[in-house]
C-alpha cells in the first residue's frame, strides 16, 4: 500500500538525496584508502588509549616521523610512500621534552632535524587552556578559538596527519553524555575530512577500562564513536601467579576496535635507546626493517670512507652492493634480497641516491647515502 503521510516537503529542510546502487554497476570498486594501515583510515578518527606515563605521546612522535620519511616503518607498519605532513598538539610535554624525544626518534631513523623540517610540526600546551570545545545544556558543542587556531594551523601546513594529546585536556564535556563525545569526535573529524587525512586522540583509560583491560575512558561512547581504537599497555610478568608485576621495558599495543579491519591484533614492543621498536621473532629489539635501513647507510658510509666506491648493480663485479654488504659484521643477519629490499626503499624514500661517475666509456652508477659524497664526485648530479 502506497505511503499515506505528509507528501510536503518540510518547512526549512533539503530535499534528501538517496544513493542508487545502479551508478556502481560495472565500476571498479574503490580500495579502502588507509593512513595508517589498520590503525587510521582517511577521513577518520582513531582513539589511542594507555595509562599515564605508558609511552602514548613518544609513540604519536614516533609515528609522525616515520610518516614524514615516506616509504619507512612505525613499528613494524609501513607508512605510505610519500612524506605526509603532521601536526601534533602536546598538551602535556615542553618543548624541551619533546626535543629530547625527537632526537632519540632521528638517531633511530638516522636522519638530522633538517630531515624533517616543515613535515613534522610539533605545538607545546603546557600550562595552556587547551579545551577545543565546550557544551550548552542541548549538548550542543561551541568550538573554542583554540579549535579555530588548529583550524588554521592545519591549512597553513597541509597537515594530514593530526594528533590530540591529550582528550582529557582537549574535551570541554562530559565523559557520561554520548551525545556531547559523538559531537566532539565529529568536530575532530572535520579536520580529516577536509584535509583527505585522519586524526589521533590519546586518552588516559578509567578505573573500569584498567581493570577489565578493555582500556575504555568514562562510557563506552568513545569507543562507540570513533571509527578504531589502540590500547597501549605494559604486559604482565606471567612467571608470578600473584602480584601482576610489570615489566616496564616492554609494551603491547592492541587494536581493540576497527571499522575496516580485524581486532585484536598486537604488536609487541620493547623501549630502548629511547623509542619504541617491535620485538620480532629474531630476537633483538630493533631488529627490523628500520635497523636494516639505517645499518646499510652507514655501511655504505663505511666503504666509502675507507675509499671503496658501491656499485648500485647485483651483480657482475666485486663491488656490487649485495656483495660488499653481506661481507660486513653488522649486516650478516640479513640475507640477500632484504638487502636488495633495503635498497629501494632507502632510494625511494631519497635517503639513498645513485651517481654516475667515471669517463663516458667507463661510467659507473654508484649508490651512497644523500649525505656524502665520492670524492671527485663535486657536483654530479644524482640519477
Amino acid at each position: 500500500m502506497a505511503y499515506q503521510g505528509r507528501d510536503r516537503q518540510p518547512q526549512n529542510a533539503t530535499p534528501l538525496v538517496s544513493i542508487d546502487p545502479g551508478k556502481w554497476a560495472d565500476l571498479p570498486v574503490p580500495e579502502r584508502r588507509w593512513l595508517v594501515q589498520n590503525v587510521l583510515v582517511r577521513g577518520s578518527v582513531t582513539l589511542l588509549s594507555g595509562d599515564g606515563g605508558v609511552g602514548k605521546s613518544l609513540l604519536m612522535q614516533q609515528l609522525m616521523t616515520a610518516i614524514a620519511l615516506g616509504g619507512d616503518y612505525w613499528v613494524g607498519i609501513e607508512m605510505p610512500p610519500d612524506p605526509i605532513v603532521s601536526l601534533g598538539i602536546f598538551c602535556e610535554d615542553d618543548e624541551e621534552e619533546l626535543w629530547r624525544r625527537q632526537a632519540d626518534i632521528n638517531r633511530t631513523y638516522n636522519i638530522g632535524m633538517g630531515t624533517i623540517s616543515g613535515t613534522v610540526n610539533l605545538i607545546s600546551r603546557v600550562t595552556d587552556d587547551n579545551i577545543l570545545a565546550y557544551f550548552s545544556r542541548d549538548d550542543k558543542p561551541a568550538p573554542t578559538v583554540f579549535y579555530d587556531q588548529i583550524t588554521h594551523k592545519i591549512r597553513e601546513t597541509g597537515a594530514q596527519l593530526i594528533v590530540v594529546d591529550t582528550a582529557a585536556d582537549a574535551f570541554g564535556g562530559n565523559e557520561n553524555y554520548r551525545n556531547q563525545m559523538r559531537s566532539f569526535i565529529n568536530l575532530l573529524r572535520k579536520w580529516s575530512m577536509a584535509m583527505d587525512g585522519g586524526v589521533i586522540l590519546t586518552a588516559h583509560p578509567s578505573n573500569f577500562g584498567l581493570m577489565s583491560g578493555s582500556g575504555t575512558s568514562g562510557s563506552t561512547g568513545w569507543h562507540n564513536t570513533v571509527r578504531a581504537r589502540c590500547y597501549l599497555t605494559k604486559p604482565k610478568d606471567d612467571i608470578e601467579e600473584y602480584g601482576e608485576q610489570e615489566n616496564t621495558n616492554e609494551r603491547i599495543l592492541t587494536i581493540m576496535k576497527s571499522n575496516y579491519g580485524p581486532d585484536g591484533n598486537q604488536i609487541r614492543l620493547r623501549w630502548e635507546h629511547g623509542i619504541f621498536a617491535p620485538v620480532n621473532a629474531r630476537g633483538s629489539g630493533i631488529v627490523d626493517k628500520i635497523d636494516l635501513n639505517n645499518t646499510f647507510l652507514r655501511e655504505v658510509g663505511n666503504l666509502m670512507a675507507h675509499g671503496v666506491r658501491v656499485l648500485a648493480a647485483e651483480r657482475g663485479s666485486p663491488r656490487n652492493f649485495i656483495g660488499l654488504l653481506s661481507g660486513r659484521a653488522a649486516l650478516k643477519r640479513w640475507n640477500g634480497g632484504e638487502l636488495r629490499a633495503a635498497k629501494e626503499r632507502l632510494l625511494e624514500n631519497g635517503r639513498l641516491v645513485r651517481v654516475r661517475l667515471g669517463p663516458p666509456s667507463r661510467a659507473e652508477t654508484l649508490i651512497r647515502p644523500a649525505d656524502l659524497r665520492y670524492p671527485g664526485e663535486e657536483d654530479a648530479p644524482s640519477i
